[in-house]
């Protein structure tokens, strides 16, 4: 790894530190996919807007402030 990316790293660990930021998993599971029409795929895997939406707003409440959940 080159000099710059190392720096690039460590300011973004710092980062990562000083400003913890909340990740939800979404995705499909370890599974074999099914055939289908887009629309339909969608809402079995659960990867719908409202889904994305639900588990942005998992991540959000998880958000830590000042230190402390929120």
């Amino acid at each position: 790894m080159n000099e710059p990316m190392r720096n690039y790293m460590r300011v973004g660990l710092i980062h990562f530190m000083a400003y913890p930021i909340p990740v939800e998993m979404i995705g499909i599971n370890d599974t074999f996919l099914e055939c289908g029409e887009p629309e339909e795929l969608a809402v079995k895997y659960q990867l719908k807007a409202k889904d994305l939406a639900s588990a942005a707003k998992k991540a959000i409440a998880r958000k830590v402030v000042g230190g402390r959940a929120k």
